[in-house]
Formats: C-alpha cells, structure tokens, sequence
C-alpha cells in the first residue's frame, strides 16, 4: 500500500468514527481515581480529555476499575476513547475552575456524551 493509500484509508477511518460519534449517546457513571490520573508509563496526565480516556482505557481495556465504576458500550476501543480529545467539555456542578478541579482531585462523576459533547457532572458517589 503506497502512502497515499495509506493516508487516505486513515482519513476514511477518521470520518467513519467522527460520524458514529456525533450520532451516540453514551452516559456512566465514574470515579476519577489516581489510577485514572497517571498514563499507563506512569505520567501524570494534565488535561480533563485524558483523564476521561485513561478511566474508560482502565475500564476496558486493563480492566482496573473503581468500586463505582459503570461500563458504557462506546469507549470499549483506543479510537473511541480518542474523541475525548475532540469533543467539547461541559462541566456541571463545579465551582469556579472546574478543569482544575478534575485534574488535581478524586472525584465521583457522572459523564454524558451527545455528538461531540462531553458533560461531567460531579455527583454524590
């Protein structure tokens, strides 16, 4: 396969994805643990986006879950879990700083997907 092929098969891919992902509708209910901050080589992660994505990549794929963890049937592959980079966050019930507040804290959350939005509603646990 030539590279433009090649390139032109991902951007098909790409497409196919971001089409079923504006289409879906996906809501669970997660705790955002240490284990959900660091990346699986033991970084730190530093962004709500991947922060949501290693939680569903401990969930499905290492299968390290918290005690009040759901299961949701879309973020099951690596390029599902991928879209948490492109979508737009909407945070409920925060105070001021709520990106912050789910980078630096352990929190119990509620998240609903709709196309390419992403809400996070902090909940009681």
């Amino acid at each position: 396969m030539n590279k433009k092929t090649s390139l032109l098969l991902l951007l098909a891919i790409t497409l196919t994805v971001t089409r079923i992902a504006a289409s879906t509708v996906v809501s669970y209910h997660a705790r955002l643990s240490e284990q959900d901050h660091f990346s699986t080589d033991g970084k730190r992660l530093e962004s709500v986006a991947a922060i949501l994505s290693q939680d569903r990549a401990n969930y499905h794929r290492f299968h390290k879950r918290d005690t009040n963890d759901q299961s949701d049937p879309f973020f099951t592959t690596k390029a599902h879990r991928d879209l948490f980079y492109k979508m737009k966050i909407i945070y409920k019930n925060f105070g001021s700083h709520p990106a912050q507040a789910v980078i630096k804290e352990y929190l119990d959350v509620d998240v609903k997907v709709i196309g390419l939005t992403v809400i996070v509603t902090v909940s009681a646990g």
